[in-house]
Formats: C-alpha cells, structure tokens, sequence
C-alpha cells in the first residue's frame, strides 16, 4: 500500500520550472485559438458583402482564408459591382411555363383547347 503511494505521488508533484513552462504553453495556444477566431471571423464576414460585387462569396472565402483577409479585401474592391435586371416574364398556372412574350394567353394551352391566362411576373437578376 505504502509502496504505491510512493510511485503516484512524484507523478503528481509538478516543480515550479514546470509550472511556469505550462503556464507559457496554455498562455500561448489560448493566444493562438483568439487569434484563429479573429482571423476566421474577419474572413467570414468579408465573405458575406459579396452579393454587392460580381466575385463568388467562395472564392472570396478561399482567397480570405488561403493569403490573408488584406489579400481578400483588395480581390473584393477589385471586383465589379454587380447590377440587378429586372425582367417581365409571363407565367401560365396551368402549365407553368415562363414566357419572355407580351401574351395574353398561353400557347401550349391553347394547343390542348384550353384558355388559360398570363399572369404578369417581374423577376430580377443578376
């Protein structure tokens, strides 16, 4: 019994050079997880102001994460603006279909002697 207690006992004893050393250690890579946090946060959120510019939100992602987010910021400002166009399409409910034609009913309905209006829908794009 005693002789257990003995070999436990210097597992457990930690000198004071040691403590110190762990203390640098958990300091450091506590440091170090911030610092990823921080820099996977400013990546994400670079990569979320994509829709206004015509660069995919991945690639900004990846250029973010691969160089530096500077590197990123510099391919976003670098990149266009993208423009919304707004269209008029034409939808039949019936067979719902999209028309880019001003008509009022549906041909392919009418081929099967159905009428069937147009509903007017406007649409965006990019």
């Amino acid at each position: 019994m005693m002789l257990e207690k003995l070999i436990i006992l210097p597992a457990l004893t930690i000198s004071t050079s040691n403590f110190l050393t762990i203390a640098v250690l958990m300091i450091f890579f506590s440091s170090m997880i911030l610092n990823f946090a921080l820099y996977l946060m400013l990546v994400v959120m670079l990569a979320l102001f994509t829709p206004q510019k015509k660069i995919s939100r991945l690639r900004l992602f990846f250029y973010s994460l691969v160089f530096t987010p500077v590197i990123g910021f510099i391919a976003y400002r670098r990149s266009l603006p993208s423009y919304v166009i707004h269209l008029k399409r034409f939808y039949c409910k019936r067979c719902k279909v999209y028309f880019t034609e001003p008509l009022h009913e549906c041909p392919l309905c009418t081929k099967d002697g159905v009428v069937s209006r147009l509903v007017t829908v406007d649409m965006e794009s990019v």
